[in-house]
């Protein structure tokens, strides 16, 4: 069917709209194609409901105050970057963020929160996953267990390494890790 539209299309054009219905079918649409549910830019393109919701879940898991946070690891709400996105179709969004503070930093990157509502409280379902919050979050098509896997970029050995999560056993784990099997079976 797209085949027989871009012939019909194709032969009636001259050279500069063929040359960009070439871009569009040969270049374009592969990438649109390539499997990506949705990108985020946490940097760039936070939501400030969001970062409110991430700020006040760490402050409680912590159990510390605002001042307390800021003078401890110099965490305010606009040290929280993050976005809202329903990664197992059940309508109701979770939270996908980063902290910019020393305390969720380390030689491999940041700490990634992804927060999910159970029964009107949030849980950090990310564990033990650091990543570089300056490359984009792939949020894919493909599922595990009912949840979209994610593909992050780390850091390692001054390299940026792509890595994808997969949620196993009530939370998302990196598979590329040599631990997967045992932080996929460790209770929280």
């Amino acid at each position: 069917m797209i085949k027989q539209i871009y012939e019909e299309i194709y032969v009636n054009m001259d050279s500069m709209k063929k040359i960009l219905v070439f871009i569009c079918f040969f270049i374009i649409h592969p990438v649109l194609a390539s499997g990506i549910y949705k990108e985020l830019d946490l940097l760039n393109n936070s939501e400030p409901q969001a970062n409110k919701l991430l700020y006040e879940f760490v402050l409680k898991d912590l159990n510390i105050s605002s001042n307390q946070a800021k003078e401890l690891a110099n965490i305010n709400i606009n040290s929280v970057k993050a976005i809202e996105i329903d990664l197992n179709d059940d309508k109701t969004n979770e939270i996908i963020g980063v902290i910019y503070s020393t305390m969720y930093w380390g030689t491999e990157g940041y700490s990634l929160f992804i927060l999910q509502k159970l029964a009107g409280k949030y849980k950090n379902i990310a564990y033990l996953i650091n990543f570089e919050p300056q490359k984009k979050v792939s949020v894919l098509d493909e599922k595990t267990n009912g949840y979209r896997n994610i593909k992050l970029f780390g850091s390692s050995e001054y390299k940026f390494k792509p890595f994808t999560l997969k949620f196993k056993n009530g939370r998302y784990v990196n598979i590329n890790t040599k631990n997967f099997n045992f932080y996929s079976r460790i209770n929280l």
